[in-house]
């Protein structure tokens, strides 16, 4: 398997991010997140370029030592071992507070 350094991915997945932005417009999804039996979740996203001039994708494994995983999990609304889901895109609120699992506990979320 090949290693990416986290440094060197961000900007890429940011960048695939943003340009989900047409997605969320749309409410369609921009990949699939599976947890495998060691509770590693594998997200596949997808992102399209404006006007049809390509798209990109990303293949992102986190462990459970990540430091986003519980965010991760939070996103997804919660995830178990053998189990797959649509992934929605991200919010475009730069706080990440008010998106964790914490503050979601504090408006009666569940995660």
């Amino acid at each position: 398997m090949l290693r990416v350094n986290p440094r060197w991915l961000a900007p890429l997945v940011g960048a695939a991010l943003v340009l989900a932005a047409g997605a969320r417009a749309e409410g369609r999804y921009i990949g699939t997140a599976t947890m495998a039996a060691d509770r590693t979740v594998t997200l596949w996203l997808r992102a399209d370029l404006p006007g049809d001039a390509g798209h990109g994708h990303a293949t992102l494994l986190y462990p459970q030592s990540d430091p986003q995983y519980r965010e991760i999990l939070c996103h997804l609304g919660g995830l178990r071992p053998g189990e797959t889901k649509a992934v929605k895109p991200w919010p475009d609120d730069p706080n990440p507070a008010s998106q964790s699992c914490t503050a979601s506990r504090r408006r009666g979320g569940r995660d």
